[in-house]
């Protein structure tokens, strides 16, 4: 490839390019940066990280993750680059949370043992469409005893 290429094809990536993203979520504190501005917590660590895993799940779909990590309070993030910004919904969300729980969580352990865990859509569009950068959809648990 020659100079004038590759410039073009280097000043040509965004976040939004899945090759370009695996490169950048590969450095732990390029992970660590995105999430301590995404979170607003300027303390956050990132333990352990893992580009392009894979949940596998027998009874439907599986997920392969674009960027999962832990940090050192034990934490889960998945952080996910949707180009497609109809995929990025909270049903989509729910559903990946739903599949981190199922592989976490140890036959026969306590649901007390389950992590907080957040799902992160990065996507080219706002798909909510109220002008924001950034919103938090936050899963309720309701208590239905009387």
């Amino acid at each position: 490839m020659e100079d004038l290429e590759k410039r073009k094809t280097i000043e040509s990536f965004t976040l939004m390019d899945d090759i370009f993203m695996r490169l950048v979520f590969e450095e732990k504190s390029c992970t660590e940066y995105v999430l301590q501005v995404l979170m607003n917590k300027k303390s956050l660590k990132v333990k352990k990280q893992y580009v392009q895993k894979d949940l596998p799940n027998l009874y439907g779909h599986s997920l392969l993750l674009d960027c999962f990590c832990e940090d050192d309070q034990g934490n889960l993030y998945n952080i996910e680059i949707q180009n497609s910004s109809q995929d990025a919904g909270p049903k989509r969300a729910r559903y990946h949370a739903g599949l981190l729980d199922i592989h976490y969580l140890g036959k026969g352990e306590d649901f007390t043992h389950l992590p907080e865990s957040y799902i992160i859509f990065i996507t080219d569009k706002d798909i909510f469409k109220a002008k924001k950068q950034l919103y938090h959809i936050e899963r309720l648990t309701i208590n239905s005893q009387a």
